[in-house]
């Protein structure tokens, strides 16, 4: 698919079907995040891959997560950023 096809035609998805995301999906959509521009090209961000459903529940319950939809999800990746990275050479 043509690059700003893809970026013209995307769209959200919220519901899920819990289905098992294979580790090569995974890797894949790892290694395309942090393929990412980031300022001095400190890259301040950390992933958290979680796979397991009771984890994904108590996720979808945190009020400050925004992240209702987890509980079905086959995987969650929790994208966070660090700080200490982004701000280490100022």
């Amino acid at each position: 698919m043509e690059t700003l096809r893809a970026i013209s035609t995307r769209h959200s998805v919220r519901s899920f079907t819990g289905e098992p995301i294979s580790d090569a999906i995974i890797e894949k959509l790892l290694q395309s995040a942090m393929a990412a521009p980031s300022a001095r090209n400190h890259q301040p961000w950390e992933f958290v891959v979680v796979k397991d459903s009771q984890k994904l529940k108590e996720i979808a319950q945190h009020p400050d997560l925004h992240a209702a939809m987890t509980d079905k999800a086959g995987v969650g990746i929790l994208v966070c950023g660090n700080l200490n990275k982004a701000y280490e050479d100022y």
